[in-house]
């Protein structure tokens, strides 16, 4: 006996014997798990898709009020978009706490931002963090690497 088998677009046949005695609900699960996967990937990709989209529209809403002065409304919307792990929001904030736009001037922050956004692929911050780090003492550099940490173990929410 065959059993009509199709894998990634493939088609092939088994012989009944191989497969036991399941030979006959083979072909039904093996649909029934390609329906479920098929799905589980679409709903994830509308999910990941959407917070990527979410965290880019905050990360030019931020940018534009920065730009024209705005600074809370950029505080508000970079943070918003790092909670998301943009690595563009993370670089701008760690900008903002290095020259005291909107915020109190705080190195340990901007390193810890610029830190952040490096891990999140950003070569820029990784320069201007070092750059910071030229200004801050050993002690306080370790500060920043802690909150870094500790907002990575939060997944970026309320750093």
């Amino acid at each position: 006996m065959k059993i009509f088998v199709e894998t990634d677009g493939r088609s092939d046949t088994a012989d009944a014997h191989c497969l036991g005695s399941t030979a006959h609900a083979f072909p039904v699960r093996l649909t029934l798990m390609r329906k479920l996967i098929a799905t589980l990937s679409l709903a994830l990709s509308m999910l990941l898709g959407s917070a990527g989209v979410s965290a880019s529209s905050n990360f030019w809403t931020g940018l534009d009020a920065y730009q024209s002065g705005d600074y809370a409304t950029a505080l508000r919307e970079w943070k918003s978009s790092a909670e998301l792990a943009n690595a563009n929001s993370m670089l701008m904030l760690g900008v903002m706490y290095e020259k005291g736009q909107g915020v109190p001037q705080d190195y340990i922050h901007a390193h810890m931002w610029l830190n952040l956004a490096e891990s999140s692929g950003s070569v820029a911050a990784g320069n201007r963090r070092d750059v910071v780090a030229r200004k801050m003492t050993p002690s306080q550099i370790e500060k920043a690497e802690v909150l870094a940490y500790k907002c990575v173990r939060k997944g970026f929410k309320g750093c």
